[in-house]
């Protein structure tokens, strides 16, 4: 059957592979039991899984005989960067792209959409109270913390371009390579109440040694990160998600019962994704 996308998935991905389709009876993950992990990453760290893409059947309501495409790249797996930025003449900073990657794209090419699960964790660290008490002014989220240094533009934007650059770059070859329409599924906001995740994944030894910096402050760097990201991969003609209002608190935050440890979403936050990237699929093409 013909695959109505082609999904390019790190762990940002799971919960959407969770909630629609058949991976996990496709390519059985295997390792050491891990605390640091719920249940839906455990084994994800092993790199068991395949080095190349696989068909899985979709399972999204009222469909049938619907498939995709997706290459699921855990960290440390056979896949490695797909780009990666490393010193070039004189010491800039230059693109290194993945072999493999370029071989997928070119089998990509015309076959349909290519929807984009990729990175998403880099400004993590920002949620854990690693510096003096600072804050910075946000045009989405309200208020500066009274009597604490204010950060300036300047010093955001050199922070957050390494960021974006870790998601604009493999993008912006899958776009000119492939010529397909493409789209973003940026992580979810940070979540709620961080101090009650069961799990704390690879920052359990931080979070006891910093703690966390407000919720304001962690929500105002995931928006700054957004907002720099869409404005890159727009000029890219890339389209890009917003998180699924239905899994957010008012003030913008990921709701306790859509996430999945300190940082993901879980598989109730994939069954939203899903319907949001099954409406762009079926939307007019740019």
């Amino acid at each position: 059957m013909a695959a109505e996308f082609l999904l390019l998935a790190h762990s940002h991905g799971v919960a959407f592979l969770d909630a629609v389709t058949d991976w996990r009876a496709r390519v059985p993950l295997a390792g050491t039991p891990d605390p640091r992990f719920g249940s839906t990453f455990q084994g994800w760290f092993g790199g068991t899984l395949p080095a190349r893409p696989l068909e899985l059947a979709l399972r999204l309501p009222g469909a049938s005989e619907r498939a995709i495409v997706a290459w699921v790249m855990p960290p440390g797996g056979p896949v490695g960067h797909l780009v990666e930025m490393v010193p070039g003449p004189g010491g800039a900073p230059q693109p290194k792209v993945n072999p493999a990657y370029v071989e997928v794209l070119r089998e990509w090419r015309g076959r349909g959409p290519v929807v984009s699960m990729i990175r998403g964790n880099e400004h993590a660290l920002t949620m854990l109270g690693r510096f003096p008490p600072y804050d910075f002014v946000d045009p989405e989220v309200p208020g500066v913390a009274a009597g604490v240094p204010v950060i300036d533009e300047g010093l955001l934007e050199r922070y957050v371009t390494p960021w974006t650059d870790m998601v604009f770059h493999p993008l912006e070859l899958a776009r000119r390579d492939t010529g397909n329409r493409a789209l973003h599924v940026p992580p979810p906001p940070p979540r709620e109440k961080a101090e009650g995740a069961r799990h704390l994944e690879e920052m359990g030894e931080l979070v006891r040694q910093f703690g966390f910096v407000p919720e304001r402050l962690r929500l105002k760097w995931y928006r700054r990160y957004c907002r720099q990201l869409r404005a890159r991969l727009e000029c890219i003609g890339c389209d890009v998600l917003e998180a699924p209002p239905q899994a957010l608190t008012p003030e913008g935050l990921l709701r306790e019962e859509f996430a999945e440890g300190l940082t993901h979403g879980n598989r109730r936050y994939g069954e939203l994704v899903a319907a949001q990237v099954d409406a762009w699929i079926a939307g007019p093409a740019a």
